[in-house]
């Protein structure tokens, strides 16, 4: 917010770069689990499905929680930023874990080929980054919004429903 569309690019490509080897890694660390212990996808199913449910808690528990600035990654310059994201994401251990119990609901790890991890990749990559973007775009007119408490409640409400929508669909998938 505070360098807007300029300053957000790089620090989203660097979210982007450092996203990348978690998937990987959670890929393979999974494709591994399944081939050896396929019969407990039921349970991992389940377990990205309870994910979403923390998460949700998770918001209920600060909905009024005004947000704070973080001058770590509003400094100047290209590289700082994208230092800043892949910074954030590489020493962000719990991004694995989530990658690792979202992922089997909604691939079948034990039938990915090549492609289907490269497709995964990319797909992991241009999402983030494009909402991240579209995010910086859109976020500065309602900058004022993010300093009310009012606000920043209505918006983990609606992000709790969608939360509790993903969850409940992972199952039924």
């Amino acid at each position: 917010m505070t360098n807007g569309v300029r300053g957000a690019w790089p620090l989203a490509f660097g979210v982007l770069v450092g996203d990348i080897p978690w998937h990987f890694t959670a890929i393979l660390r999974l494709s591994w689990i399944t081939s050896m212990f396929g019969e407990y996808l039921f349970y991992l199913k389940w377990l990205s499905a309870l994910i979403f449910f923390i998460l949700n808690i998770d918001l209920l528990r600060h909905a009024d929680t005004p947000l704070s600035e973080n001058k770590a990654l509003s400094a100047a310059g290209v590289l700082p930023l994208f230092l800043a994201g892949l910074t954030a994401i590489l020493t962000y251990p719990k991004t694995i874990l989530f990658y690792m119990g979202i992922l089997p609901g909604f691939f079948d790890l034990r039938s990915l080929t090549l492609i289907d991890i490269g497709v995964i990749l990319k797909i992991s990559a241009v999402i983030p980054m494009g909402g991240n973007i579209a995010l910086a775009v859109l976020v500065e007119p309602a900058r004022g919004l993010l300093h009310s408490a009012a606000s920043v409640c209505k918006i983990n409400i609606a992000s709790r429903l969608l939360l509790i929508f993903v969850g409940d669909l992972i199952p039924l998938t």
